[in-house]
């Protein structure tokens, strides 16, 4: 990803700002920063950026009236806002996107996937992925390449930290193995089950982000036979 793109950082922290400008710069970016206050808007709407990057410890007030400020008028209309904040909450989501972010991050930040993952957020690109397509039965060999030969798993990745599984077949490890060799801090994630045949779960317990105390994954399905998903899983 070659693109060059303006960032503006607005940060309650320091030293963060300078860490996140020396990646961004080094891919070759255009960045700016600020402090947290409604007074910095006129500064940011002159510099024109691509994405504002909004620091913040935890969503209050003070962050939250500069989130609504900017999105007032039409000068940063298309320009793209990510929040940065460490383990936010359900009610911390809801009221940043509510105020008018467009992608929320949950640090601490992986320094090597930053930058894609920003740039992502400013082309609003989508990645699906099968990571299996068979049924009943894994069938591994050449002639699988293509499509996978895996039982049913789709991830759907939304810019930002947003993860969504379609299904838990034995495609999932794949998942998982690939987020363990990016070294990717996978902490919130949802996990759709279709319905609970043995080929759309059985990779479930290879999913290695289910297990790090502190990670929250929401797995969803219907019910079969008057059980509840979570009896089923369980």
């Amino acid at each position: 990803m070659d693109e060059k793109y303006i960032f503006f950082i607005v940060d309650e922290d320091p030293f963060f700002t300078e860490e996140l400008s020396d990646v961004l710069t080094s891919d070759g970016q255009t960045v700016y920063s600020g402090t947290v206050s409604t007074d910095i808007v006129p500064e940011i709407i002159t510099k024109k950026p691509d994405c504002i990057i909004l620091n913040i410890i935890t969503p209050g007030a003070e962050s939250l009236k500069l989130l609504q400020h900017l999105r007032q008028g039409s000068a940063l209309r298309d320009t793209r806002i990510a929040i940065m904040s460490a383990q936010p909450d359900e009610l911390d989501r809801q009221l940043v996107f509510a105020s008018g972010a467009d992608s929320l991050i949950t640090k601490p930040i992986d320094k090597r996937t930053i930058a894609d993952d920003l740039k992502r957020i400013i082309e609003e690109k989508f990645t699906f992925t099968f990571w299996g397509v068979r049924g009943t039965l894994t069938v591994p060999g050449r002639k699988t390449l293509r499509y996978g030969g895996n039982t049913p798993c789709v991830s759907f990745r939304v810019p930002g930290d947003t993860l969504l599984i379609f299904d838990g077949g034995s495609g999932i490890k794949e998942l998982s193995n690939l987020l363990l060799s990016d070294a990717r801090i996978l902490t919130r994630a949802t996990i759709f089950i279709s319905h609970p045949h043995w080929d759309h779960i059985n990779g479930l317990p290879f999913f290695v982000p289910l297990y790090p105390r502190g990670n929250t994954l929401e797995i969803c399905g219907p019910p079969n036979n008057g059980m509840s998903m979570r009896e089923l899983i369980a």
